[in-house]
């Protein structure tokens, strides 16, 4: 029992290790986004 609550509590952190990183990315995306729009004012 406690090998299987184990690897449930580690699955859980893994899930949300991967949630903050596509959080992360999702992030880094818009940024991009708003930059090309940027440059795209400018010129």
């Amino acid at each position: 029992m406690k090998i299987v609550n184990h690897t449930f509590s580690f699955a859980l952190l893994g899930k949300s290790n991967v949630l903050s990183q596509l959080n992360s990315a999702y992030r880094e995306s818009i940024i991009k986004q708003n930059e090309q729009v940027d440059k795209i004012v400018t010129f």
